[in-house]
């Protein structure tokens, strides 16, 4: 579901039909996206941390 909502809102974009979008569908796109970033750093190790 996630990922449709970001490629739905990417092609809007490129297309130039961003106005026919709601802005509850933005926001929902960035929230998606800043999940999928927290979830990929989740899993790395912070600098200066050694894993034992």
């Amino acid at each position: 579901m996630a990922i449709g909502f970001i490629s739905f809102t990417v092609l809007k974009l490129l297309r130039g039909d961003y106005r026919r979008s709601g802005w509850l569908a933005y926001h929902l796109t960035a929230l998606f996206v800043l999940r999928f970033v927290h979830l990929g750093s989740a899993g790395q190790p912070h600098p200066g941390h050694d894993r034992r």
